[in-house]
């Protein structure tokens, strides 16, 4: 996982800035080999308009084993001729549970906590989990309603780290539903039509 920053140039135009990014990451897919990228952005005011990306990248099955890198040099000219900005930062993020919850902290407190000048957040949900995320964690919520929200966060947790989860008992004292993200990436869509709109 890579953690990158995306500048908008002094006295530039901050409005195709998301657009942009999308054309860098396609740019980084197809010169330095990186098929499949999936990302995370956060895009604020700050500045003249910037860009958070958190990068992730797998080698698939039979690939030959490549550092998931990207040059500062080569990313800095890249983003110039897109953007028109120089002013890039790429680093690396640690491996393990305490580098990625620094980093999920850091990202949260900085730009997604209380932040007046957050414009949009976006990710490849497709390519990350197959099913978009938040119309889930809605179905999820609805689905645990009137139980512990421990509970709820706990059976998550396990959801997204490949588990399968057996749900809360259904209403009428049938046995629980048990899913997995694979049964989720096929159903998903059932799933989120059966939570009503909010309000209801």
């Amino acid at each position: 996982m890579l953690f990158m920053t995306l500048t908008t140039a002094p006295g530039g135009d901050r409005r195709p800035l998301a657009y942009d990014v999308k054309r860098l990451l396609q740019r980084i897919e197809r010169e330095l080999g990186f098929k499949g990228l999936v990302h995370y952005m956060v895009q604020t005011l700050e500045g003249n308009g910037v860009a958070h990306l958190i990068l992730g990248w797998g080698r698939g099955p039979g690939e030959r084993p490549s550092e998931f890198w990207i040059p500062q040099r080569w990313l800095s000219e890249m983003w110039l001729e897109i953007h028109g900005a120089r002013v890039v930062d790429v680093r690396a993020v640690r491996q393990g549970r305490v580098g990625w919850n620094g980093l999920a902290r850091y990202l949260i407190g900085q730009y997604v906590a209380g932040q007046e000048g957050m414009v949009r957040l976006s990710w490849s949900w497709r390519r990350l989990f197959g099913f978009p995320l938040v119309q889930v964690w809605k179905w999820w919520r609805y689905w645990y309603r009137g139980r512990p929200f421990r509970e709820m966060v706990r059976a998550w947790d396990e959801l997204m780290a490949g588990g399968e989860v057996h749900g809360p008992p259904a209403e009428g004292g049938g046995g629980g539903l048990t899913v997995s993200l694979a049964s989720i990436r096929k159903g998903w869509r059932s799933f989120a039509s059966s939570v009503p709109p909010e309000g209801a």
